[in-house]
């Protein structure tokens, strides 16, 4: 996945490509961001330049800043998922150097196999560095969304791991409770419950309290309390 900065320059560039359509071109090949100026002149570059030479060179040097600091706003929160960048497309402006106009940094955004909660913290590691610059891309805010749907699909995974294990330990919980068989003043043997110490297996328990509730909702003077008939 790439997330990388907009490059909506197209006036900077029309602009810079006219002006410096009229001077000599240095090497094109120079994309690693050294910056050239034209060989044979003298003196600051920016005093033999026009207004409009001026303010190309302005925006230019407006944007490479801005590119750049986005980029690293990038890689700084993505840390290990960093899989390359950041790397930058240049345009060349009126004084012969290069500026970064556009910037990409490519991050891991697979989810981790077998592992929900990795691919959570994951993320929303993803997601915050997809958000991390000052103002985050189009494509920035859809890398942001997948990350958010590839959160809640862990969630899930974790919530249905987690409801398996509960039925699990439940049932290994009503296996370990043993009944036992105990032997009452008269000689006769009886089961008693684990649980609750009633004269009913463990297995029972359940029916058992259900048959002793419904029993005290049809007697309910066992329970103490008084019926008094109406006049």
């Amino acid at each position: 996945m790439i997330i990388h900065s907009h490059s909506a320059v197209s006036a900077i560039t029309r602009l810079a490509d006219s002006v410096t359509a009229r001077k000599p071109q240095a090497d094109q090949s120079a994309r690693d961001g050294v910056e050239q100026t034209p060989a044979g002149q003298s003196g600051p570059v920016e005093a033999r330049l026009s207004q409009d030479e001026l303010r190309v060179l302005r925006e230019l040097k407006a944007r490479d800043l801005e590119v750049r600091a986005h980029e690293r706003a990038h890689a700084a929160a993505a840390g290990s998922l960093v899989r390359s960048g950041p790397s930058y497309d240049y345009q060349r402006g009126p004084d012969g150097r290069l500026y970064a106009v556009g910037g990409e940094v490519q991050i891991d955004t697979s989810p981790v196999p077998g592992d929900p909660e990795a691919t959570l913290q994951k993320a929303q590691k993803i997601q915050r560095a997809a958000l991390a610059p000052a103002e985050p891309s189009a494509q920035d805010q859809a890398v942001a969304a997948q990350a958010v749907a590839m959160a809640v699909e862990a969630r899930v995974e974790i919530a249905r791991e987690r409801s398996e294990d509960k039925k699990m330990d439940d049932k290994q919980g009503v296996q370990t409770l043993q009944s036992e068989e105990r032997v009452d003043e008269v000689g006769h043997t009886h089961v008693i419950c684990a649980i609750c110490g009633g004269k009913h297996s463990v297995e029972g328990h359940s029916a058992a309290t259900a048959y002793q509730a419904a029993d005290l909702a049809v007697k309910p003077e066992r329970s103490g309390s008084r019926l008094e008939a109406s006049a």
